[in-house]
């Protein structure tokens, strides 16, 4: 089983929930982002809706690059309200047109996943506090390393990402990997 005994599979396609402070709520929230992309990446709609993406694609655009652009630049940031966590799955995600860090990296795993493209969370802290960014890798087979993508550095805060684009933490705040 993939997720610990503390998480309950939502059963729509969001989960919301007041979470527990500190590590244990970033920890809740990844196994909700890694049950959503595992549940859907081979769905239909998932599946039907990537290919839709891929092949009206420029042909100088790599899978991954045109992925991301969708997930950054037609995904508007919204953040969740105080002191709710909400983790939209990939459709209800498209369906809406907006979301957070953690729905927008939700989406670009699921889609990532959809064309065996192998992909983990980074979660970042700021302060070495509390944790305060999520962002995605993947895994780059022609140069045999993880690649970031932050699908939230959509320009609403002044920074336009590019694939390989990470923000850049002050000495000693923490980076913790999650695997998909």
């Amino acid at each position: 089983m993939f997720f610990s005994g503390l998480f309950s599979p939502p059963s729509n396609s969001s989960w919301i929930e007041a979470l527990p402070d500190g590590h244990a709520g970033t920890w809740r929230t990844l196994e909700v982002m890694r049950w959503l992309a595992r549940r859907d990446y081979s769905s239909t709609f998932v599946r039907d809706y990537s290919k839709y993406l891929l092949e009206s694609r420029p042909v100088q655009s790599s899978s991954v690059e045109t992925l991301f652009l969708f997930a950054r630049d037609r995904i508007k940031f919204k953040e969740d309200p105080p002191d709710i966590e909400r983790v939209a799955d990939f459709q209800r995600t498209t369906e809406l047109g907006f979301g957070d860090c953690d729905d927008k990296v939700t989406w670009l795993a699921t889609a990532l996943l959809s064309q065996g493209i192998a992909s983990r969370f980074v979660v970042q802290s700021y302060t070495g506090e509390s944790w305060d960014h999520v962002y995605l890798e993947y895994w780059e087979w022609r140069s045999w390393k993880w690649v970031p993508l932050d699908p939230t550095a959509d320009g609403h805060t002044g920074v336009l990402a590019e694939v390989g684009w990470r923000q850049i933490l002050p000495p000693g705040a923490p980076e913790m990997r999650f695997p998909i």
